[in-house]
């Protein structure tokens, strides 16, 4: 399970809201350790702190990421169907009929789960992160080009000196 450790450490958190964040980590907790049952409620703990965060409407959008990533993923239909269950349901039956989860499904869910996250927090953050160097770096260049044309610096020519 060590390569699970060095997954989690390289999860970018930060980018996370704390609610979420907690939430998450714990979930990897239950997933190093083997709980399977528990990595998944709070796999739905996360999902839920997400649509606090985001607000309620954010619902059918992130169904439809789990749906597309299930699909480009080509994840099997029971697999699936346990995963949709977890992250969506809004009664504890559901996690309770979440029988037999396993490892492929917990593995699954946990690809789900890094991907929702990184597509709702952290893709958003990294890439405001690199507009704002880039823009940065651009005035920062426009003002070096404008300093150049309104007070251009030419150098004295120097005639070469020598035996001739």
């Amino acid at each position: 399970m060590q390569d699970n450790d060095k997954q989690s450490e390289q999860f970018h958190y930060n980018y996370l809201p704390a609610p979420v964040a907690a939430y998450f980590q714990d979930a990897l907790g239950c997933y190093r350790h083997g709980l399977a049952h528990a990595f998944a409620v709070m796999c739905r703990l996360t999902v839920q702190a997400v649509f606090a965060e985001q607000g309620e409407s954010f619902r059918l959008k992130l169904f439809d990421q789990v749906e597309e990533t299930s699909r480009l993923a080509n994840v099997d239909d029971h697999i699936h169907r346990q995963i949709r269950d977890i992250l969506f349901g809004t009664d504890t039956t559901s996690l309770y009929q979440a029988d037999g989860l396993s490892r492929e499904t917990t593995a699954v869910l946990l690809e789900i789960m890094k991907d929702i996250l990184q597509q709702t927090y952290i893709r958003h953050a990294l890439l405001r992160q690199k507009l704002k160097m880039r823009r940065f770096f651009a005035t920062q260049s426009d003002e070096i080009l404008d300093a150049e044309t309104t007070n251009p610096k030419v150098s004295q020519f120097k005639r070469p000196t020598g035996t001739g």
